[in-house]
């Protein structure tokens, strides 16, 4: 019968009747067993009127008495910003009972760590970039995150306000001086100075291989420099291609072949070329038929040399290749000759006549 009365008295007169029976000598217990009768809409809505009021440390010491059950009823009702304001007069006790979830803190956590290059070299410069969330119900202030590998500290990065439900990414810079597996973390709150619905959830880590530096290798390419220009079948021509060693040492001794349409037409022997150094090779081809031919020119095709890149190793050309300009049309030698005797024949006879001729008187 109590509770219904309460129940239909209005908020207004609730909430003084609440803070009347407060100050009254037998405690604050008997103001939290008002909200413990009426319903948890009214409870809330008198528990949110008196912190309006300013009545923050008689709402905590009230609070202090519920029930587990109606305390985060009521906690759940108010709003942030209410329960945000009581949050600061309630004791340990009352705190420790409310569903964690509820309460007016930040939740920072670390979701995610990668480190740039993907395979550092030792010695290096490596950065990690990490996303730090916060998952709770209000800001978080000056939050300091930090960076250690295999347990030892390495570098911090601050991050000025982060609000509910918002993220921010940091970045580190880490020189690793030896190849290995390392374990990188990221901490975000390392001195737990951020009061924080969940202190479990701020760290996450990976590992991260750096691998040895590599030795100093040559890099051997090739090029052609000399194709033939409107070639003719049947004729020979030469081929120009350059070899460079665009590697860190020189190249001991390798082959350069050239291929035309996958049939080896020579190979010349380089004994060595420095790094940085090129050289031209020459071959000759004489293309037997018209066509479309493709050249290909093949630097250490043997993989005599260790190099720091293989891929680089091949060039190829088209070259089109003309039909030789017709034969002369045949000379009618039986006719020539004919013709021949003949001029000599009258040669002859005009000779005799000039010679007859001379010696009449």
């Amino acid at each position: 019968a109590t509770g219904a009365i309460l129940e239909e008295t209005s908020t207004d007169a609730l909430a003084d009747l609440v803070i009347a029976i407060y100050g009254l000598p037998s405690t604050p217990q008997d103001a939290a067993e008002v909200l413990e009768v009426v319903s948890v809409e009214k409870a809330v809505d008198t528990v949110s009127r008196l912190i309006d009021e300013g009545y923050l440390k008689e709402v905590a010491e009230i609070l202090y008495y519920l029930t587990v059950a109606r305390l985060n009823d009521i906690f759940a009702g108010l709003t942030m910003a209410r329960r945000s304001s009581v949050y600061p007069y309630l004791s340990a006790e009352t705190i420790a009972r409310i569903t964690r979830s509820l309460l007016p803190l930040p939740d920072l956590t670390v979701t995610s760590v990668e480190a740039e290059p993907g395979k550092p070299m030792a010695g290096s410069t490596v950065t990690v970039k990490a996303t730090v969330k916060n998952i709770g119900n209000v800001k978080a202030a000056n939050v300091k995150v930090a960076l250690t590998v295999d347990g030892v500290a390495v570098d911090t990065a601050t991050i000025a306000e982060l609000a509910p439900d918002f993220s921010a990414e940091v970045a580190f810079t880490w020189k690793p001086s030896v190849e290995g597996t390392y374990t990188v973390k990221v901490v975000v709150d390392p001195d737990n100075v951020v009061e924080e619905i969940s202190e479990e959830n701020n760290v996450l880590s990976t590992t991260v291989t750096v691998y040895a530096i590599p030795p100093a290798l040559p890099d051997l390419t090739v090029e052609f420099t000399k194709l033939p220009s409107e070639p003719v079948a049947g004729e020979s021509y030469t081929v120009e291609v350059k070899v460079s060693n665009i590697g860190e040492r020189e190249a001991g001794a390798f082959k350069v072949r050239l291929e035309v349409d996958g049939k080896v037409i020579g190979e010349e022997v380089v004994e060595v070329l420095a790094a940085g150094a090129s050289k031209t090779v020459e071959f000759t081809w004489t293309p037997e038929a018209e066509g479309t031919y493709t050249l290909k020119a093949t630097v250490d095709p043997e993989n005599a040399v260790a190099e720091s890149n293989e891929a680089n190793n091949v060039a190829t050309a088209s070259v089109i290749v003309k039909a030789p300009p017709p034969p002369p049309p045949a000379v009618p030698w039986v006719a020539v000759a004919a013709v021949v005797i003949i001029i000599v024949v009258v040669i002859a006879v005009a000779a005799v006549w000039y010679v007859k001729a001379k010696r009449k008187p």
